[in-house]
Order: structure tokens, then C-alpha cells, then sequence
């Protein structure tokens, strides 16, 4: 996670979490994000019919145990209909088009985010918007009350 460019808070975390998994990625959610000083999101996304896996369970079981409920996100969408799939950039060409270099990925923007995931399409670009507000928003204790 260091490595990725977390927080060394935020990869301890991470860290703590593969470790309570029995030390793998199996089963976790799609997304970990974080925002100072210490808060975390993971997040799952399914589209379509696709449900919670029985690893994603397993992993889930393990997380609770070290991480409050509030840090856990699961994202449903429905599935794209083909008509809003048409015109959307293949997986491969998607990746063609990321940018290479580490160093400019470091310097990316909220904005960046979104723009570069929004050239895969809508479903995507829903996703990213909602973890950029994650990030972007300062809960007020109320709302960390209202949560938990």
C-alpha cells in the first residue's frame, strides 16, 4: 500500500485487515480509500444481478472485527443497457489510455479521477463520484453519530 502512495496510517490499516483475511486480497471490496487524518472507505461495487460472494462475506467477517460498520460501502447499480454501453471504450482500450507514469498519478485531482473514469462510462463514473464525496466531505460528529 505504501508503495501505491497511502498514507503510512492507511496502509497499516489496510495491512490489519488482509491479516485478519488469513494474509489475502480474497474477497476484498473493490475500492479502499482514505482521507485525513484517519478515515477509511471500502467499497464494493455489484451491477446488475451480481451479488456479495461468499469470500466477500468471509472478508467482511474478518474486517468487522477491527473496523466499524460506517467504513463499509456496498454500491449497487443496475446493469448498463446496451444502448448506454454503446460507444464505451473496451477494458483494453481503457487501459491503453491510463496514464503510465506513477509520478503523475500521485499528482492527480479529485477532478482527474473522475474525468479519467468517466471515459469508461456512466456506471463507472457513478462510482468514483460517490467515493470522491466520500473523500471530499467532512462529516460534522452528528452525521458520525447518525452512522455508527
Amino acid at each position: 500500500m505504501a508503495a501505491a502512495g497511502a498514507a503510512r496510517w492507511a496502509a497499516e490499516i489496510f495491512d490489519a485487515v488482509k491479516d485478519a483475511n488469513g494474509g489475502t486480497l480474497a474477497g476484498f471490496f473493490d475500492v479502499f480509500a482514505w482521507r485525513e487524518p484517519t478515515e477509511v472507505l471500502f467499497c464494493e461495487v455489484k451491477v446488475g444481478p451480481v451479488r456479495i460472494q461468499p469470500s466477500q462475506r468471509q472478508f467482511l467477517a474478518g474486517a468487522l472485527r477491527l473496523r466499524p460498520l460506517s467504513e463499509f460501502t456496498i454500491i449497487e447499480m443496475p446493469r448498463p443497457t446496451p444502448k448506454a454501453a454503446a460507444g464505451r471504450p473496451s477494458s483494453a482500450q481503457a487501459v491503453k489510455e491510463r496514464p503510465a507514469s506513477a509520478a503523475r498519478r500521485a499528482a492527480w485531482t479529485a477532478e482527474d479521477v473522475l474525468a479519467a473514469i468517466a471515459r469508461l462510462g456512466p456506471d463507472a463514473g457513478a462510482v468514483a463520484a460517490t467515493i470522491c464525496d466520500w473523500a471530499a466531505a467532512r462529516p460534522t460528529s452528528r452525521s458520525m453519530e447518525a452512522r455508527a
